[in-house]
Order: structure tokens, then C-alpha cells, then sequence
């Protein structure tokens, strides 16, 4: 993890530098912003992500983990289910 955090680095620090202070493409919604953020608005939405991962574990790891096959319908009643929404689906798409 180390190794992948210090190449995420390094990679950003090859992009300011091969940039030389504006991104190639044209991308108004974001042209404000300094190159620095518009890089670092991605990362700061995964290291959201990575928050709430460890937030959600945190708080479901008491929990027993339910057995989904037990749940599931017998294969002959799946088979009829999944082609029956499929079937919707393809008329859906015809029918718009």
C-alpha cells in the first residue's frame, strides 16, 4: 500500500512537472481552478470513498453475514424471473 501511495505521488509530481502549468483539454466547468486542484479533486473523492469504506465497515463488523443462497429462489423460478426481466427490458428498449 505504501508502495502503490508513494507511485500515486510520484505520478502526480510527473504530470505537474510535464504539464508545465495547464492541462490539455478543454474543460470549462473546471478552467477556474488551478492545475493543482483539478488534479487533486479525483483524489479527494477516493480518499472520500476510502473514508466511508472504513467508516462502513466499522460500523457493520458485528454484524453475522447472511447466507444469500439461502435466499435465493430455487433455479427453475431464477430461470423464469431472469428471463422474464430481460424479456421487459428487450421490450422496454423496443417499445421505448
Amino acid at each position: 500500500m505504501l508502495a502503490a501511495a508513494a507511485l500515486w505521488i510520484v505520478a502526480y509530481l510527473a504530470v505537474l512537472w510535464l504539464a508545465d502549468g495547464r492541462i490539455p483539454f478543454d474543460r470549462p466547468a473546471v478552467a477556474q481552478f488551478s492545475i493543482f486542484m483539478q488534479l487533486a479533486a479525483p483524489s479527494i473523492t477516493l480518499i472520500e470513498i476510502f473514508v466511508l469504506m472504513a467508516l462502513t465497515f466499522l460500523v457493520t463488523r458485528q454484524r453475522a453475514i447472511p447466507d444469500m443462497s439461502a435466499r435465493a429462489p430455487d433455479r427453475p423460478l431464477a430461470i423464469r424471473e431472469t428471463t422474464g426481466v430481460l424479456v421487459y427490458a428487450a421490450l422496454a428498449q423496443v417499445g421505448g
